[in-house]
């Protein structure tokens, strides 16, 4: 059975500081001792001409992601801010302008991170997965245009590094999942302390989501999630209620807080095996 590294309702970590939220604190993590020096990319619109954050915002931004990596004292600042000129890279319409940032504005040995207005089917974000054991795997692409993305950009950036530390999504893989899988550690994100999650990806502006596999549908967000609580009757194939961690930074839902000990694990150790470290 999945153990959940939790020590208070999931919900309450929404109430406390990012690093509180759902690992155990007397288990020992490793200290990496690391920051990673970002270079943010802030667009402006066609309208004002102006990025949506100021130097101070971006500044707020990096000490608020770094509170979610605190555990395995792992940090980010920015090294360097550049605002994009160009108003036509606000919002992205086809996605090989992505492409054409990197190269037009990418800076080696930094971790790019483009701060847009639309990014097609990006559900706030898109990155490279396992960047850091690739050597080109250096781009992070978030989206502001939507309420929801602005509101949660700290968790957003947060769920893209993790990414790029080589987590999946906590829904990852077609396999159906059990909620006491005895193959935990090989399906879907092949962390065990993270509890089953049926849904897919967020579906967008709709305010819905996609649950794979089971329910090839689009539900409300609100019909399942209410107050970041999960309250949807859907049960396994073993007629065992899903309760997944709505507060799980690589989760879908809206309401980050935190990673698991087994995520902090995972991330630390694909650090230390990585050949590419020249962030």
């Amino acid at each position: 059975m999945r153990t959940i590294s939790i020590l208070i309702f999931l919900c309450m970590c929404l109430l406390g500081s990012a690093q509180e939220g759902l690992h155990t604190r007397n288990i020992q993590l490793p200290c990496l001792d690391k920051n990673f020096n970002l270079f943010i990319h802030l667009s402006v619109d066609s309208i004002t001409r102006q990025p949506y954050l100021t130097n101070t915002d971006v500044q707020d931004l990096m000490t608020e992601v770094s509170g979610f990596f605190e555990p395995i004292c792992l940090s980010v600042s920015a090294c360097e801010i550049n605002v994009l000129e160009n108003y036509t890279f606000h919002n992205i319409v086809d996605e090989r302008r992505l492409t054409e940032l990197r190269v037009l504005w990418g800076k080696p040995r930094r971790l790019n991170v483009y701060i847009l207005g639309n990014i097609p089917r990006a559900s706030c974000g898109v990155s490279t997965y396992y960047g850091i054991n690739k050597a080109g795997g250096n781009d992070i692409y978030l989206e502001m245009d939507s309420a929801e993305c602005r509101s949660s950009l700290a968790g957003q950036l947060a769920h893209h590094l993790g990414h790029f530390l080589g987590l999946a999504d906590t829904y990852h893989g077609d396999d159906i999942e059990i909620v006491d899988d005895p193959l935990c550690a090989i399906k879907n994100d092949s962390i065990c302390d993270t509890p089953s999650d049926p849904f897919g990806a967020y579906a967008g502006n709709a305010g819905q989501y996609i649950i794979s596999d089971i329910l090839p549908e689009l539900i409300p967000m609100s019909d399942f999630v209410i107050n970041c609580e999960f309250v949807h009757a859907l049960r396994d194939p073993q007629q065992v209620y899903y309760q997944p961690q709505v507060g799980n930074i690589m989760s879908a839902y809206p309401c980050k807080c935190g990673f698991t000990n087994g995520q902090f694990k995972l991330m630390a150790n694909n650090y230390e095996n990585s050949n590419h470290k020249p962030y």
